[in-house]
């Protein structure tokens, strides 16, 4: 399936939440060059009222990491933390 025909199944949700962990995944990644681990682990794990379901949180934040070069595993860990904790879900990231 193209990408395009991909973007156009999802639902308007999805590609909300797709773009927030794109935006994500970038804020991130500038971030780990500009801000010490500790403010940017607080960051990511502050709460907030949302409540997507984990599983699409996961697929977005994947989705998002596939597309932004440099997005290591501790850059797709902080962000999916961060989405995590917008949508109400407890995480907990160990390095």
């Amino acid at each position: 399936m193209s990408l395009l025909r991909s973007w156009r199944a999802l639902s308007g949700e999805d590609r909300r939440l797709f773009f927030r962990a794109l935006l994500a995944v970038v804020a991130v990644r500038l971030a780990l060059r500009l801000v010490d681990i500790a403010r940017l682990r607080r960051w990511a794990a502050r709460r907030g009222g949302g409540s997507r379901p984990v599983r699409r949180i996961v697929w977005a934040t994947q989705a998002a990491r596939r597309r932004v070069p440099g997005a290591t595993c501790l850059v797709y860990s902080l962000a999916l933390q961060r989405l995590l904790s917008q949508h109400g879900h407890a995480s907990e990231l160990h390095i």
